[in-house]
């Protein structure tokens, strides 16, 4: 999503980094799935995408995870997520 964005603007990791407010490590992470947005990463590129902080909730490793919860509700659930967060 977020690739697929910043290519969409024509930006290179660089400028789209600088943009958003983030580095460009922790862009390049987070676009090869090696790393989740956590919450300050998160609403950095939701403004920098003109999205939600929630919108990007349902990106990374654990994603599908999170739509079966969706669908299911959380009647009862234990939720298990691991994942590496960037703050």
């Amino acid at each position: 999503m977020v690739l697929d964005h910043r290519e969409g603007l024509g930006l290179s990791q660089r400028e789209f980094a600088r943009e958003s407010g983030i580095s460009r490590t922790i862009l390049s992470k987070l676009e090869q799935g090696e790393l989740y947005p956590g919450g300050k990463v998160r609403r950095k590129l939701a403004a920098a995408m003109d999205l939600t902080p929630m919108d990007l909730w349902w990106i990374g490793p654990d994603a599908e995870h999170r739509r079966e919860i969706s669908r299911k509700g959380f009647r009862g659930q234990t939720r298990h997520t691991e994942h590496r967060a960037a703050s």
